[in-house]
């Protein structure tokens, strides 16, 4: 679902390594290094530039902006901040998380080819230029190209290192067997079938979900009414989806929906969404058929474990300004 992706960039410059979302800003500071304006933080002796911040947080503007507006990073994010200073943090965070993983990887000799970079910096080349806007926007925020190939270099770097460690993990089938019994949950592929209406204004939310109990046909009420670009055009149909594909309250809402019902207005940080449910369905995985997946989720959860370890023992300094 387009308008309900939080922080969705593209790949060739992804925002962050997926097993990294969950961090937080732990600091640990055996020394004070000084900082000064154009530094955004110093991680072990290394200073991440306000000019990288700044290109990042430009990527995620972006991003925002084609997908649900302009001033969307201006809402609530559902915490009493802006989205745009919720955006900051996330970036900050993952700036410094970058810097100690680049410097693990030196530590164990872990580089990107010339080759690796040319390919993906073709296919980016290759994409922005069949999107006029994209480039616009890339040029109206100074990202350059020497800022995108950077980043595909780290990029590359950073998964490698994590392949690295994730090959030497050790976990054992018992390991998989007692997670597997623990988490019953996630064995469960329940998925539903929806379609919904976002809408900003409550009132008009309102007054839609009162026209769709009189009868209106609810997927010409999302062509006509509907503000999540990414549905709009198809009625607001969001095809089958799983637990933990939308944000919370929208996934509640719509698991605890029966088939062919109408939800009340449901407020999250993007608006307020009509949901209709349109269909179910439900299966148990047996063990064996996800052992392997286990078996690696829970190598990529020491990997987590490893990164958090390596950031509470780092030196950080913070611009406390940014």
């Amino acid at each position: 679902m387009k308008g309900m992706k939080f922080l969705k960039l593209k790949k060739i410059f992804a925002i962050c390594i997926v097993v990294l979302l969950s961090t937080s800003m732990v600091i640990g500071c055996a020394k004070t290094e000084e900082i000064t304006e154009n530094d955004v933080a110093i991680v072990n002796g290394a200073r991440i530039s306000l000019d990288d911040f700044n290109n990042n947080l430009a990527l995620v503007v972006i991003d925002y902006e084609k997908e649900f507006g302009e001033n969307v990073l201006e809402k609530d994010d559902g915490t009493g901040k802006t989205l745009l200073e919720s955006v900051k943090e996330q970036i900050l965070d993952k700036l410094v998380m970058d810097e100690i993983l680049l410097q693990e990887a030196a530590k164990n000799e872990i580089t990107a080819s010339d080759e690796k970079i040319e390919e993906a910096f073709t296919a980016f080349s290759e994409f922005k230029e069949n999107d006029e806007q994209f480039k616009k926007s890339l040029d109206e925020h100074g990202v350059s190209d020497e800022f995108i190939k950077k980043q595909i270099e780290q990029d590359y770097i950073m998964e490698q290192y994590m392949m690295f460690f994730i090959e030497k993990a050790t976990v054992t089938e018992e390991e998989a067997r007692k997670f597997y019994d623990d988490n019953p949950e996630y064995f469960n592929t329940e998925e539903v079938k929806a379609s919904h209406i976002l809408i900003n204004d409550e009132e008009l939310a309102n007054e839609i979900r009162a026209r769709i109990e009189k009868g209106e046909d609810f997927k010409e009420l999302a062509m006509q009414y509907s503000e999540d670009p990414g549905s709009k055009e198809l009625g607001g149909d969001l095809g089958f989806f799983g637990r933990g594909r939308m944000i919370p309250e929208f996934e509640e809402a719509a698991f605890a929906l029966e088939i062919g019902e109408v939800s009340e207005p449901i407020s999250s940080m993007f608006g307020y969404h009509i949901i209709l449910l349109e269909d179910r369905i439900a299966e148990i995985v047996e063990f064996d058929e996800v052992k392997e997946s286990i078996l690696a989720h829970l190598k990529r959860l020491s990997f987590q474990s490893h990164t958090e370890e390596l950031k509470i023992n780092a030196e950080i300094t913070l611009n406390e300004s940014i």
